[in-house]
């Protein structure tokens, strides 16, 4: 399964592929981390979790995240 973390900026659009849910909500909270603002995960069925929805997904996938963002 591909998860697709999107982040934008006044710099840009950036993507990444990710494998593991796990993997998708470390890359998102690492870039909401670094000041981006416009940070997205999207999930192998097409659904999208904007960064105010992170716990939703992390949730979804019974994930436990120590990041509160």
């Amino acid at each position: 399964m591909i998860f697709t973390v999107n982040s934008g900026s006044s710099v840009g659009i950036a993507g990444f592929a990710r494998d593991s849910a796990r993997a998708a909500i470390d890359k998102a909270l690492e870039l909401l981390r670094d000041g981006e603002k416009d940070v997205a995960i999207t999930t192998p069925d097409g659904e999208v979790y904007a960064h105010d929805r992170l716990d939703d997904f992390a949730l979804r996938y019974e994930l436990k995240t120590t990041d509160q963002t």
